[in-house]
């Protein structure tokens, strides 16, 4: 997995889930996570 704020380029629009996007390996572009609610880091 990996947080993004870029696409192609450009900073994210709030259309494309601006400020940052959830894009996950091997899933189409359509089923990546738009808007991240909250993140939490488990050891």
């Amino acid at each position: 997995m990996l947080i993004s704020y870029k696409f192609n380029g450009k900073i994210l629009s709030k259309k494309h889930g601006f400020p940052l996007r959830l894009v996950v390996k091997n899933e189409k572009g359509y089923k990546w996570i738009k808007w991240l609610g909250g993140i939490r880091v488990l050891t």
